[in-house]
């Protein structure tokens, strides 16, 4: 009977001198397996068992030990997935929330720059009437010394220059060099005529004049009301372009931290599942190691259940040769000699 699993087993222990004494004394124990075992090896059988058992305990809590460990392991991997899959989901969310502030913020970006373009198109439109009007108020002024036959006895140049400016008709311009050359009171009719024309042009002139700046009155109003609502849009589109910039910045700043946890969490699931591989290992050998434990114990079983199978064939022929030796009247002593040798086990 080999008692290899037995050994195998008792050597993994830590050495002892019982335990030097069992692993020494089994290998012969097995070669006399054919008699009766001797007191002694009976003992050192025992003492075997005890030691197996022993093991066994230590063996079975450390199982124990290492399935709990397992558990646990699972336990936390199971709830570090579930905060894994938690985060991607608010991440996912937190992208579309980015994604939605980022065009919210694109769409006041350009409402900003067209009402920044809108504000600078009517500053410009009212730099533009303000030229207009300085220009007829400067030619206002001007022709206010013609007006009222204040032409009279002013250089002839003068006169003439100021006649296309206004736009005067060429042959107007033309006939009045040769009106003006003549002294009031020796003109003639054509010089009449010219100077009645020249009086009418200066009053038409200054009449639409009058109207124009009117007119440039109203629309500096108009484009001064525009240019106000215009800054007043493009100011209340800033601070929304600027509001909505800051949400993006706020949104992205929280999508990177959970990108950050996430990667963390990440790693953290990684550990978890080769602490779980490992622990499975762990049980796994552990239940190995009962599992040889108890096939060595099995080993030391069959040894004992052989000895008491060996003790009931022996003691059989001891009564037959007993009844035999009553019947020839022979001492029992000496036909039980060779038994009582056996028993010795040497």
């Amino acid at each position: 009977m080999s008692v290899s699993h037995v050994l195998a087993i008792l050597t993994e222990t830590p050495q002892s001198s019982s335990r030097d004494l069992i692993l020494d004394a089994l290998p012969y124990i097995t070669k006399t397996q054919q008699e009766p075992l001797h007191p002694f090896q009976t003992e050192v059988l025992a003492m075997a068992n005890e030691l197996l058992d022993a093991v066994r305990s230590l063996a079975v809590e450390n199982e124990t030990t290492c399935v709990t460990h397992a558990a646990d392991a699972a336990k936390m991997l199971a709830e570090n997935s579930s905060a894994l899959h938690a985060l991607e989901a608010q991440q996912t969310a937190a992208g579309v929330v980015r994604d939605g502030f980022s065009a919210s913020a694109l769409q006041a970006e350009e409402a900003h720059a067209k009402a920044e373009y809108e504000q600078s198109r009517s500053e410009a439109n009212k730099a533009l009437i303000a030229n207009e009007r300085n220009t007829l108020e400067q030619e206002q002024a001007n022709s206010a010394k013609f007006m009222d036959d204040g032409w009279e006895g002013m250089d002839v140049h003068i006169v003439t220059a100021h006649l296309l400016s206004i736009g005067a008709e060429p042959a107007l311009v033309a006939a009045v060099p040769q009106m003006l050359a003549v002294q009031v009171d020796q003109r003639g009719p054509f010089d009449n005529l010219t100077c009645r024309a020249l009086t009418f042009s200066l009053k038409e002139r200054a009449d639409i004049v009058e109207s124009l700046l009117k007119e440039i009155a109203k629309r500096e109003k108009e484009a001064a009301s525009f240019a106000l609502g215009a800054w007043a849009y493009a100011d209340v589109a800033g601070v929304r372009a600027a509001s909505a910039a800051e949400q993006v910045a706020n949104t992205e700043e929280s999508l990177q931290s959970l990108k950050t946890e996430l990667a963390q969490c990440k790693k953290h699931v990684s550990a978890q599942e080769k602490a779980v591989r490992s622990a499975l290992v762990q049980e796994a050998l552990a239940e190995e190691k009962v599992r040889q434990i108890d096939q060595a114990a099995k080993e030391l079983r069959s040894l004992t259940e052989q000895d008491v199978v060996m003790q009931d064939i022996v003691m059989q022929p001891t009564l037959e040769i007993g009844a035999l030796a009553k019947a020839t009247d022979l001492p029992s002593t000496v036909l039980a000699s060779p038994v009582s040798s056996n028993v010795g086990g040497c």
